[in-house]
């Protein structure tokens, strides 16, 4: 929420794929904060006015199971390196990311993975993180 963010002063505000635009946020309450929006491979003309953007599902995802209403069928790698391409704005890859494919998103433009269920999902959350940093580690590493 977009008013709240500016209450608390937040550092951004993230919009998922039915709130209000970054455009139109930007227009009623001028001064805020980064401004990021999840997007799908039907929404690019929404992007306008964001600072970031995260795109997905690559893989398909537990957290949006079958029937779930925010549910949208993947893209693969090749739909995420299109989505990089086209974009003017940081592009996350979201959706069933696993710590193996940290290089691949990076390696198809993406600015970085976004994480849900690998963490909140594992046995050992902690764990996870860890791997998904050594991931990121390993890449930074070989650059």
């Amino acid at each position: 929420r977009a008013h709240l963010a500016l209450e608390v002063r937040a550092d951004a505000v993230h919009l998922g794929f039915r709130s209000l635009t970054p455009a139109t946020l930007r227009a009623e309450f001028g001064g805020l904060p980064a401004l990021g929006l999840s997007t799908h491979a039907d929404a690019d003309d929404r992007v306008r006015g964001a600072d970031y953007r995260f795109f997905g599902p690559v893989r398909e995802t537990p957290s949006k199971p079958a029937g779930s209403p925010a549910r949208r069928p993947a893209t693969g790698f090749d739909g995420l390196r299109a989505a990089c391409a086209a974009s003017d704005v940081p592009v996350l890859a979201l959706g069933g990311m696993r710590p193996e494919d940290v290089a691949t998103a990076l390696d198809a433009g993406a600015h970085g993975v976004a994480v849900l269920s690998g963490i909140v999902g594992a046995s050992r959350p902690n764990a996870a993180v860890a791997e998904y940093l050594a991931a990121f580690d390993a890449v930074a590493f070989e650059a």
